[in-house]
């Protein structure tokens, strides 16, 4: 299918200290079609509109609403055929919009594309590092060696959607006001009519931020899709959002994390018995994450993949709590429509 433009849709809030080099690689990008790019801030304090206004762009601000406002707000703007999706925190590769570009032409049922993180980025961090390496074991498992991976998860950090898609569906739900959860909710509207694709040969560098930063994420986004998962009221519904998107490894981590945690609060009233359940189910937990940790290894070495059992544990407590959250809010509170 040939296509004749494409609009880069780029929401961002107090993206200073990114935006450059996210607009600066889209740049590097050489393709033979026009296109257009459409950063939308959402209601920035710093100092994104002096660095966004000196570079090539349409440039929309809005009052602080949300990553979903933003999105909607560039999606009625954009005129291209085809609408790319990138966070602002992300870094193009140079063949990014060529294989976009290719795997749309010449795939016809592929309507929604997505691309995967790098297992690099330039000067990354620790916890940069160990969440890229994460993604990439977690999805490469999956994909195998397929041309490409069939999901329900919608993930917008680098994505492509035919914009002839929004006629049937009108944009992200703004009662979202977190990024995360609005993703969950549109790729499973999106799954009624389309496949959602993973494509390995796509990918962007993409930065994470302290591991506290990320935590708070993961709690977030664990509420919104654990409220997502108890509204199912169809079996069908269930499982396409659980289709290929939680690795049964994360499971399990999640119930020994809990088991880990109770056995924690036990040195309050018996040390000994709380000291052998704690070690018993660290070695559980090991057991349990030995592929991963065995990957981490062979891409980092031996301290790498130490510390790695520590930072996986440490990032399954909120994806617990996120889960605990949502059991109260759905099944207690009776609050299903909770959003945040």
């Amino acid at each position: 299918m040939k296509i004749n433009k494409i609009s880069i849709i780029i929401p961002v809030h107090n993206g200073a200290k990114v935006i450059l080099s996210c607009l600066s690689s889209i740049a590097n990008n050489k393709i033979d079609i026009p296109y257009e790019i459409i950063v939308v801030d959402d209601g920035s304090t710093d100092t994104t509109a002096e660095i966004v206004g000196k570079l090539q762009c349409i440039y929309i601000r809005i009052d602080k609403a949300g990553v979903s406002k933003a999105r909607n707000v560039g999606i009625e703007k954009a005129t291209g055929d085809i609408l790319l999706f990138f966070d602002a925190d992300v870094m193009l590769k140079e063949d990014t919009l060529s294989k976009f570009l290719l795997h749309f032409e010449q795939d016809e049922d592929a309507y929604i594309i997505q691309g995967l993180w790098d297992k690099h980025y330039p000067l990354d961090s620790y916890s940069t590092k160990f969440m890229l390496l994460r993604f990439r074991y977690n999805i490469e498992g999956l994909i195998g060696n397929k041309k490409r991976l069939r999901v329900a998860e919608l993930m917008t950090g680098c994505l492509g959607i035919r914009k002839q898609v929004f006629t049937h569906f009108k944009g992200f739900d703004e009662g979202y006001k977190f990024a995360g959860g609005e993703e969950f909710e549109f790729g499973l509207r999106l799954f009624e009519k389309y496949n959602i694709f993973y494509y390995p040969d796509i990918s962007v560098y993409h930065k994470f931020g302290t591991f506290l930063q990320t935590a708070k994420k993961i709690y977030f986004r664990t509420t919104n899709y654990s409220m997502l998962v108890f509204g199912s009221n169809k079996k069908g519904q269930f499982l396409k959002l659980t289709e290929n998107s939680v690795p049964d490894r994360d499971r399990y981590s999640v119930i020994i994390t809990l088991l880990l945690i109770l056995s924690i609060s036990l040195f309050c009233f018996n040390i000994g018995l709380a000291l052998v359940l704690y070690l018993s189910f660290f070695v559980l937990y090991t057991i349990n994450a030995r592929h991963f940790l065995l990957y981490l290894y062979k891409e980092s070495g031996l301290l790498f993949a130490t510390m790695g059992v520590l930072s996986d544990i440490f990032l399954m407590v909120p994806r617990l709590f996120g889960l605990l959250k949502a059991l109260f809010i759905f099944f207690i509170l009776s609050k299903k429509d909770y959003k945040i």
